[in-house]
């Protein structure tokens, strides 16, 4: 009773909990009564430090399958070498491969990276990043470079990527707002398909 305006109507569809398939629906918005736990959805992740690889002109490069929509962060581990004073890296996010459709681009002072955290690397989602593969890059704009960039012991580069479902916007009468950043546009091209058996279908 306290929630009226929240009654159902054409526009309106109830959930008892979100789902990012809803997203195929036009649901832009979604109104809770309660804080939604889908601030990041973890898509991909390799830690450990045990070498490091310095960087170069030559940009670095990892691939990996986001397995959710809304691929908006990736996490890339540095260690310092020392200082990098005027020393400039350049980050880059590629859909398929290396210089495919470029999806985020950055370029920010080696003395602001952090070192001792993963330093995060935010870009708008993508909507259609489900079962999609990703190149991110990373280089310096010197060869001689203080900037060293982690691996795992079986010398894969230390990094992670999540994804968002919701974003949060607003709070009114302890009523959640979420914009979906996912949503589908009423009509859209569909360019990647998949066969299913029935019982799978929903998964």
């Amino acid at each position: 009773d306290d929630f009226n305006w929240m009654n159902r109507n054409q526009n309106m569809l109830a959930m008892s909990h979100f789902d990012p398939i809803v997203s195929l629906l036009n649901v832009k918005y979604v109104l809770s009564a309660k804080p939604l736990p889908f601030d990041i959805v973890p898509q991909a992740a390799r830690t450990g430090c045990a070498e490091t690889a310095v960087l170069s002109t030559t940009p670095l490069t990892q691939s990996f399958t986001a397995t959710d929509p809304g691929l908006n962060r990736v996490d890339l581990s540095f260690a310092a070498a020392g200082s990098a004073a005027d020393e400039t890296v350049e980050f880059w996010l590629w859909r398929d491969q290396i210089a495919g459709e470029l999806v985020a681009h950055s370029i920010m002072p080696a003395n602001d990276l952090l070192t001792d955290l993963a330093q995060p690397f935010f870009f708008a989602p993508v909507p259609d990043s489900a079962q999609q593969t990703f190149v991110w890059g990373v280089a310096s704009s010197t060869a001689e470079t203080a900037v060293t960039l982690c691996q795992n012991s079986a010398g894969q580069y230390a990094f992670a990527a999540y994804a968002t479902w919701l974003q949060q916007k607003e709070v009114v009468d302890e009523i959640w707002i979420y914009e979906n950043p996912n949503v589908a546009p009423r009509a859209f091209m569909v360019h990647h398909v998949q066969q299913t058996a029935e019982e799978q279908v929903l998964d």
